[in-house]
């Protein structure tokens, strides 16, 4: 096999067997093979839930329906042993065999379907990967029509896709359903900026900034600064917090030369602690937090707490 091959091989197998937080199901796999041990019927209900719950997930369907047919493989065995240990009357009795066996052929038909909607969602996204990679269309909009695929399916995967990191570089911007570049900006300012306005203010303050341009959006994998850009980050933060603490200080000196030690510590520990900036680990950006407070990063997902 040759290196297009192989590289060809790799990339379905990320889209056939990848897990992001769009392939969490609505009803879990092991509870359905539960059932279809315990009491099959309601397994069978539950599996047409979830498939009918997942009908714009593509990527979904397809493992929905290889998981019907392993129900039904369950429930014909189930039906096969009850015929051939059961004491009933013969007519009830070959009604289980017949049943039993009506399920494994079935089950045997869902897998077969099953790889059937595979290898054609396999060609789809073959073709949206080289419409993406090579050809630098962007629009979800052109590629349901280079696909011939629904144009609401076609937002699924490729929500999907770029969750998986396929496409490098690219994030999904939901509200224009656009490709869109993921980059990072380097100015001069002391702070890590996340937003426009505050990356204004830091360029009246002066010194050395970080801007990040992102929307709401699918990320295409983690972001990853360079050593040298980690350690600036940290000594730039790192005199921003002291500059916070001196500036406190100086303001304290001023107006409570007269209060002792144990007063401001009294009063210090009487007043409630106030919202603060707190800063991403994953990305730097600035979060403002309130006490108690724990909030997911808009730009990288990583949760940031307030202490």
């Amino acid at each position: 096999m040759d290196y297009q091959s192989n590289v060809a091989l790799d990339r379905s197998n990320q889209w056939r067997k990848g897990q992001s937080e769009f392939t969490t199901p609505v009803i879990s796999s092991a509870a359905l093979i539960i059932f279809a041990v315990l009491f099959f019927p309601i397994s069978y209900i539950l599996w047409v839930v979830r498939l009918v719950k997942h009908r714009d997930r593509s990527y979904m369907r397809v493992r929905d329906v290889r998981l019907g047919g392993h129900i039904l493989l369950i429930s014909g065995l189930i039906l096969i042993f009850a015929y051939m240990g059961t004491t009933m009357d013969p007519e009830s009795n070959t009604s289980y065999g017949v049943m039993g066996i009506i399920a494994i052929i079935a089950s045997v038909g869902m897998r077969l379907l099953s790889k059937k909607m595979q290898h054609k969602l396999d060609a789809s996204y073959q073709i949206i990967d080289e419409q993406v990679s090579r050809q630098g269309m962007r629009q979800v909009a052109q590629l349901a029509q280079a696909t011939g695929r629904p144009v609401h399916q076609v937002k699924e995967d490729v929500k999907y896709l770029t969750s998986l990191g396929l496409f490098s570089g690219l994030v999904l911007d939901t509200s224009t359903w656009t490709l869109t570049e993921f980059s990072r900006q380097r100015s001069t300012g002391p702070s890590v900026q996340s937003s426009p306005a505050a990356a204004s203010t830091a360029a009246a303050n002066g010194g050395n900034r970080y801007t990040t341009s992102y929307t709401t959006t699918t990320y295409s994998g983690p972001l990853e600064f360079s050593q040298e850009e980690l350690e600036e980050i940290g000594e730039r933060t790192k005199e921003l917090v002291d500059s916070i603490f001196n500036s406190g200080n100086q303001a304290g000196a001023k107006h409570g030369a007269s209060s002792s030690g144990s007063q401001a510590k009294a009063k210090a520990a009487s007043e409630p602690p106030k919202p603060a900036v707190k800063y991403c680990p994953g990305c730097g950006a600035a979060i403002k937090i309130a006490p108690g407070e724990t909030k997911s990063c808009d730009f990288c997902g990583n949760v940031v707490s307030y202490q």
